[in-house]
């Protein structure tokens, strides 16, 4: 008798990193960094939400719908963190981190800095869930909130970043899902790219 399968629903983020895309070719291929991943107690993923960006729309004859279409423009995803580390004010925000620890943002009219953000989950089947958004740029500041405690109880205050997850110009590809926990240390390229790509396949790797 065959063994039912186990539903695959996502039960929680267990690690979240990200690779700085180096150049942009003139085909708009990106070249990436290694992945760096973020400690769990600096900037852990708290949630996210990815919303698709573009329109959609559909053409009718004999009163129905006989073509759907989707202007694909990737996703607007929110996600919260616990803190911010110098990476992500760098390589994010393109903000300037002094040796003293001092932070400093100007209003000079920058690009943001494009990464690839790869987010991990678990599953109740065990098996896992990696996410690769192969070209984000920060699309708002996030704000900054503050409170007092009560008493002597803790009121943590989590950032959220703003964050706009488009298509790679070279072939389009908006995102890769791996059916598995893994820490890669390299972003994988996809299919549909030019052959001699940099990057390379996605390989396991160390981190916290």
């Amino acid at each position: 008798m065959p063994e039912t399968p186990k539903a695959k629903i996502r039960r929680t983020i267990t690690d979240l990193g990200f690779a700085p895309i180096t150049a942009v070719a003139a085909d708009g291929k990106p070249t990436y960094d290694s992945v760096t991943w973020f400690a769990h107690h600096e900037a852990g993923g708290r949630d996210y939400d990815a919303q698709p960006a573009g329109n959609s729309g559909g053409i009718w004859a004999d009163g129905r719908e006989v073509y759907a279409y989707e202007d694909n423009q990737g996703y607007n995803i929110s996600l919260t963190t616990v803190g911010v580390t110098d990476d992500i004010d760098k390589a994010w925000y393109g903000r300037t981190v002094l040796e003293s620890g001092a932070v400093e943002e100007y209003a000079d009219g920058a690009e943001y800095p494009h990464f690839a953000l790869v987010i991990v989950e678990d599953t109740t089947d065990g098996t896992g869930e990696t996410t690769i958004f192969y070209d984000c740029h920060i699309q708002q500041r996030s704000g900054k909130q503050g409170a007092t405690s009560e008493g002597n109880g803790l009121n943590p205050q989590f950032p959220q970043h703003n964050i706009a997850a488009r298509p790679r110009l070279d072939c389009f590809a908006v995102k890769m899902t791996l059916p598995s926990k893994t820490k890669i240390t390299t972003i994988p390229e996809p299919s549909k790219a030019a052959s001699g790509t940099t990057g390379g396949g996605a390989t396991t790797g160390g981190g916290n």
